[in-house]
């Protein structure tokens, strides 16, 4: 471990959680990393789980979401375009870089497909009933928080919000 380094940040974070002192000690980066992170590998530590094992499962995991959300948009597709895609979208390379050290980036990706996902799974899904649709928002809801509590510079995701609210605003007014 470097030392003073993000990784340190994180861990000591990680630890004061764990310890139930919300972030640890208060000191002068406390408060200058998004606590996301450090929530998710206190919470992958008291699963048992070993830290890269568990930010693999979370990207498959939302891979598979992804797939969910937009599969009534593809209905005709047969079985074996939705494998490809899946496994064209799990074998992405950049989700094994970094090997063991607690990088953030790992965890940032796979919540940006779990946003576009909730996204998408609204929007190919604006039509249903609002109960069938509740769980779509309510992963856009978590992915977007934790989205924003993860780096510093999820200003990003503000251009998409706005794009996003376009085509629901135009979805809307079509329906009605």
């Amino acid at each position: 471990m470097i030392a003073d380094s993000d990784e340190k940040t994180f861990l000591l974070q990680a630890q004061g959680l764990l310890s139930g002192h919300w972030l640890g000690n208060y000191t002068v980066v406390t408060l200058a990393k998004m606590p996301f992170y450090s929530m998710f590998l206190a919470a992958s530590f008291v699963a048992g789980v070993p830290l890269l094992l568990s930010q693999q499962v979370v990207y498959v995991v939302s891979c598979a979401v992804f797939i969910a959300a937009i599969r009534p948009a593809f209905a005709s597709w047969g079985s074996i375009r939705w494998v490809l895609l899946y496994a064209l979208l799990i074998f992405d390379p950049m989700s094994a870089l970094g090997g063991e050290r607690p990088l953030r980036n790992h965890l940032y990706a796979s919540l940006g497909v779990l946003l576009l996902a909730g996204a998408l799974g609204m929007i190919v899904r604006a039509d249903w009933h609002w109960k069938q649709n509740l769980k779509w928002s309510l992963l856009f809801t978590f992915a977007l928080t934790a989205q924003w509590l993860t780096r510093e510079e999820s200003f990003w995701v503000v251009p998409f919000l706005v794009v996003y609210t376009l085509i629901s605003g135009w979805l809307m007014w079509r329906a009605s």
